[in-house]
């Protein structure tokens, strides 16, 4: 062999390690399909809810994952109940994302309410067709998903109860794992929670470590911590070339070593051992009434206050057995220590808080019905203002999912 052609060789050799190193990152990935499902159920009045920025950016990630990505806003029952390309059910890919309207039975989607066709879903048990709403589901036993790593299904209530969807696609879909949520959750809060959760797992995060993460910030509805997950909570999508972008430092984390107890009850008692903890650690001296505290699970969340008002800032604190384990710093750099407590509270009338109700119930389209409304004062740290927040949760009244809006209100 001439020097030539044992140069021309080495080159071969070298141009294909790169693409085992680089190209080929995620070659475990590269003949499986990722779907991912959501939909704009917008009309003119409430619930404006669009669920398809959460199909859109999840299906990017899982195309950089190296998976054979698809994504779908105006699903139809011929496409829920249809086959990928290498002829396996959609639904039974190694990748199933839908976010949309839910309930512990069923997710549903119906493209701008035009009903039909679009008026479809998943459900418990087997394929379904409802005379008495017009939607038509695909069965979660007339499913085979052996092959799926990941199910999730991002909406209101898919893993409450024992008896819930999120678990039956484990169970009797034979999905290797799934993620639902316990309550109703802010669509807008839902979106933030996906991104961080679905980016952390195209990092090699395991179902269980993508989870804890996006569970480790702060936000304004509280519910979109109420996941359960199901099945092998060590479900990885990606392949182990991605490893080396898993762990890293994330800044926000606190170490702590002590074995430092904390009952999960908003009280001077509770304040003041996080307090402590944060003077101890960083070195910043907060007072009493600078927090109020939300209990999740194993979750803490010390919301930081502005005048009595929430903020989306805090540190968020994760238990185990009744001790604390993580710290996460969520406080906004605006927020440490500055002199946020001298702004002026405004008034806030009984008769201003109803009529934001109102205004919220009166928006409604018909087919929907009201279920509880609630309000909140917080302060928008970015802009400096203050707002009143109505988070509205409601039900369809023919398939009866449920979701949530929530309506800002400024006030001056």
């Amino acid at each position: 062999m001439n020097r030539k052609n044992i140069l021309k060789n080495i080159l071969v050799c070298v141009i294909f390690s790169i693409f085992l190193t680089i190209g080929g990152k995620n070659a475990l990935a590269a003949n499986k399909y990722a779907y991912s499902i959501g939909t704009d159920y917008s009309t003119l009045l409430h619930p404006n809810i669009d669920t398809s920025g959460d199909a859109t950016n999840a299906a990017t990630i899982f195309a950089t994952a190296g998976y054979k990505s698809y994504y779908n806003l105006k699903p139809t029952v011929n496409y829920m109940k249809g086959n990928a390309p290498n002829g396996t059910r959609r639904l039974g890919s190694e990748i199933v994302f839908l976010s949309g309207h839910a309930n512990s039975k069923l997710m549903s989607f119906n493209y701008k309410r035009k009903g039909d066709k679009y008026a479809t879903g998943i459900i418990q048990g087997k394929n379904f067709k409802s005379d008495k709403t017009g939607y038509t589901y695909a069965g979660v036993e007339d499913c085979n998903m052996s092959k799926t790593k990941l199910f999730v299904l991002a909406g209101c209530e898919t893993a409450n109860g024992k008896n819930n969807i999120a678990r039956d696609v484990v169970e009797k879909g034979g999905a290797s794992s799934s993620i639902g949520w316990i309550k109703s959750v802010s669509a807008t809060e839902h979106t933030k929670w996906l991104k961080r959760f679905v980016n952390k797992l195209s990092k090699g995060a395991t179902l269980s470590e993508a989870t804890k993460y996006a569970n480790s910030f702060s936000y304004s509805d509280y519910n979109v911590k109420t996941t359960w997950m199901y099945g092998n909570l060590n479900t990885q999508i990606c392949s182990m070339s991605k490893q080396s972008t898993r762990n890293i430092i994330d800044n926000r984390k606190i170490n702590v070593n002590e074995n430092i107890m904390v009952n999960k009850e908003n009280n001077i008692e509770t304040k003041k051992t996080i307090i402590d903890l944060i003077k101890d650690k960083e070195g910043i001296q907060y007072g009493i009434n600078e927090f109020t505290i939300k209990c999740e699970g194993e979750i803490i969340d010390a919301v930081y206050m502005v005048n009595g008002c929430e903020t989306e800032s805090g540190y968020t604190i994760f238990l185990e057995n009744g001790k604390i384990k993580e710290v996460y710093d969520n406080m906004q750099p605006e927020n440490k220590k500055l002199n946020l407590l001298r702004t002026i509270k405004p008034y806030i009338s009984k008769s201003f808080r109803e009529k934001c109700f109102k205004m919220e119930r009166n928006r409604v389209n018909t087919g929907y019905e009201i279920i509880s409304q609630e309000g909140k004062m917080l302060y928008n740290v970015e802009s400096g203002k203050y707002e009143y927040c109505v988070l509205t949760d409601y039900e369809e009244t023919r398939d009866k999912t449920i979701g949530r809006w929530n309506a800002y209100y400024e006030v001056y």
